[in-house]
């Protein structure tokens, strides 16, 4: 086990909940989550539940917005793809071409988040319908035992535990959402791990720097490691000597942390660029940030 594993509870490989795309509900609630509403208990009984500052807690609405009106809102650049590639200043015609990709990504992702929800709510629904079948028979049997008045017939057995089974079954629209969730798990924990592998990758890159890969770089290290330098001899032995009073060592953990700190807020790696910088080049959002600033500055 872990040692993060007691946050959770003492589970192992579980993952957070996942953002949701939609902000706002895509469609009216439907009956299981009407359902749901009615029977949700708050306040005190026999208290009404209280208005503070115009919002009632107990307001239920079913307002939505549609894929279609979001679809609409999405903002196009005002030239079509065949007039952006025809534009001869490569920045201007990089820029709208992500744009436009952007934009067009943007409403894919809109529909596809569309269709796995409406896959999600039909067996949502269906199991809501089975459970309400199941409670309806648990409920005719538990009148037809208690008419019968008979104490025996209602305790568990070994007989009835051998041919119903001491563990309710999983229906297969429960089978099939577990396996849509642990898709998506399996999903974001390769994304985790891709990331992980492109940031240390990064670091290699970065340390690449002072690799020695040929014979000029070797012989100038020989050099300087032999190489008897009385000014830098005496600043490492000033430095070493204040170390050991304690002078200097406090100052040199602020200016770690405070370079620690930095490359946390920059997302960089030891102060050069990191994941998430490049990301924000490769897909325009550092240019974009710029052509706002410069809006801001007139």
């Amino acid at each position: 086990m872990g040692k993060n594993v007691l946050k959770f509870g003492g589970k192992s490989g579980i993952l957070p909940k996942t953002k949701p795309i939609f902000k706002a509900p895509i469609r009216p609630k439907l009956e299981y989550e009407l359902a749901k509403d009615k029977n949700a208990e708050q306040g005190y009984k026999n208290v009404p539940i209280p208005k503070i500052k115009g919002f009632n807690k107990n307001d239920q609405s079913n307002k939505f917005l549609p894929v279609s009106e979001l679809i609409q809102r999405i903002q196009y650049p005002n030239k079509s793809l065949a007039e952006i590639n025809k534009i001869e200043n490569k920045n201007e015609r990089d820029f709208l071409k992500r744009a436009y990709f952007r934009a067009d990504f943007l409403k894919e992702s809109f529909i596809e988040e569309e269709k796995r929800i409406q896959e999600i709510d039909v067996l949502k629904q269906r199991i809501y319908k089975n459970q309400l079948q199941k409670d309806e028979q648990m409920r005719l049997e538990h009148v037809k035992e208690t008419s019968s008045n008979s104490l025996l017939n209602t305790l568990p057995n070994l007989t009835s535990a051998l041919t119903n089974g001491m563990i309710e079954p999983i229906s297969n629209e429960e089978k099939e959402l577990i396996s849509k969730q642990k898709k998506l798990n399996r999903n974001l924990t390769n994304l985790n791990e891709k990331s992980k592998k492109l940031e240390k990758l990064l670091k290699l890159y970065h340390s690449a720097s002072n690799f020695i890969i040929n014979e000029e770089q070797l012989e100038d290290a020989i050099y300087k490691a032999f190489e008897v330098n009385l000014h830098e001899y005496e600043k490492k032995k000033s430095l070493i000597e204040s170390k050991l009073q304690g002078k200097e060592s406090q100052q040199i953990l602020f200016d770690k942390n405070d370079l620690n700190i930095k490359d946390y807020i920059m997302g960089e790696i030891n102060g050069k660029p990191g994941l998430e910088q490049i990301k924000d080049q490769l897909n325009g959002k550092k240019e974009e940030y710029k052509r706002q600033a410069k809006v801001n500055d007139m």
